[in-house]
């Protein structure tokens, strides 16, 4: 994984690779993209919204490659994704820190 942000601007990438000589698990590849804009700068215990465009890449999947946006806001300790792709997948998440 690596990324870097200020609090106006992101760009992440990350990966995953697993090889296996096993005959029941299969040795897999995905990787994601990420690049974002905050549309102002925020205080941190004020919310934060972003914009995020994701790319993911399988390519032994069923949908090798999407693409879509991701709005993304957090306040401290609370961050939420709520993203969808060209191929229709729809995605939310919600993390708390404490």
């Amino acid at each position: 994984i690596a990324d870097w942000e200020d609090r106006r601007w992101m760009v992440a990438y990350q990966n995953h690779y697993m090889a296996t000589d096993d005959a029941i698990t299969e040795s897999h590849f995905e990787e994601r993209a990420r690049l974002g804009i905050a549309p102002y700068k925020a205080a941190y215990e004020d919310w934060q919204p972003w914009i995020i465009l994701q790319a993911d890449h399988e390519p032994e999947g069923d949908i090798p490659f999407q693409v879509g946006p991701v709005l993304r806001a957090f306040n401290g300790p609370v961050l939420g994704d709520l993203a969808t792709s060209n191929r229709g997948t729809i995605f939310a998440a919600m993390n708390l820190q404490f």
